[in-house]
């Protein structure tokens, strides 16, 4: 499948290289480790303490939500307008090749061990747990907009929303609906009735119902953005990772919308407003901010998950 291709069908061509199987906890451990130490890295996780770096965040995590947070940091800190990477014999083989002039983007991954020592390994019979697992390293990887065709021109890369063919009212009205259901599994009731007032939705933790407003000048665009709001406010709740947060002085806002902010690309209706964080998180260290990146990153993917759940589900 060519690159142009897989993007057009929804797909990401050629992710960053993987561990291989590797055991996650031990590859986590390993990384935070490595990232803990490297300054790139370091200067990545700092830039999200401005409102500016994380919103650069949120851009790269629409286009990268399935790859780790340590590497959408790195590309929102090299290349804020990333949309699709890869590395370069990923795109050489999808039919790419990366320009010459361009510069790579470093991100984590784990190298496997060397052919050679795996069979050094295997001829002295050693153990199994002694066996080579190769190293976590800073590899390059290239965006979309840094490769040219190797064979014919193709078209333009266009990233197709699997609803597209439908009506907006009929997009709508599908989301709503997914909605629903997730809040629904989560055993949260949703409720659309008018609202008195500038509130436009509410969640009663006592019930465990939200309500958005339903109002004539409320149209089904803002009631679906605002149940993706109330929905995360909900599950910022029920995350076991933010007990370490105190989620004060509008923190708690910044997290909300930002999910809102995610889960809205994800499902095709964008987020003009830009997310501007607390004043105090420029004196606090870099890991305050990633804690909170962190949180939105779990929160929106437990959303995003339902949705395209949903999607692929219509599409069978």
């Amino acid at each position: 499948m060519s690159a142009v291709k897989a993007v057009q069908a929804g797909q990401r061509p050629s992710a960053m290289p993987s561990s291989n199987g590797r055991c996650r906890s031990k590859y986590k451990r390993e990384l935070l480790e490595r990232a803990a130490a490297d300054g790139l890295t370091q200067e990545a996780v700092e830039a999200l303490r401005s409102s500016d770096g994380w919103q650069r965040w949120l851009r790269v995590r629409c286009q990268l939500a399935t790859h780790g947070l340590h590497n959408q940091f790195l590309v929102a800190h090299q290349r804020p307008g990333a949309r699709h990477v890869a590395s370069q014999q990923g795109w050489r083989s999808l039919g790419y090749e990366v320009r010459s002039d361009e510069a790579p983007i470093r991100v984590w991954a784990h190298v496997p061990a060397s052919k050679s020592a795996v069979c050094d390994w295997r001829r002295a019979g050693s153990p199994p747990e002694e066996k080579p697992e190769g190293d976590l390293r800073l590899v390059p990887v290239f965006d979309q907009d840094q490769v040219s065709p190797l064979g014919e021109v193709p078209k333009p890369v266009q990233k197709k929303h699997p609803r597209s063919g439908s009506s907006e009212a009929n997009k709508l009205i599908r989301l709503l609906g997914q909605l629903i259901k997730f809040a629904s599994e989560i055993g949260v009731s949703v409720n659309f009735e008018p609202i008195a007032g500038v509130v436009r939705g509410y969640h009663e933790p006592g019930t465990g119902e939200i309500v958005i407003d339903a109002s004539p000048d409320f149209p089904p665009a803002a009631r679906a953005a605002r149940l993706i709001y109330e929905l995360a406010n909900v599950l910022i709740d029920e995350d076991p990772g933010r007990r370490r947060l105190k989620l004060c002085n509008g923190e708690r806002e910044v997290v909300a919308r930002s999910v809102a902010w995610c889960v809205g690309a994800c499902a095709g209706r964008g987020y003009a407003e830009a997310i501007v964080v607390p004043t105090q998180w420029a004196a606090d260290s870099g890991s305050v901010a990633f804690r909170y990146a962190a949180l939105v990153d779990r929160v929106a993917g437990r959303l995003e998950g339902a949705l395209l759940s949903g999607l692929e589900g219509e599409q069978e």
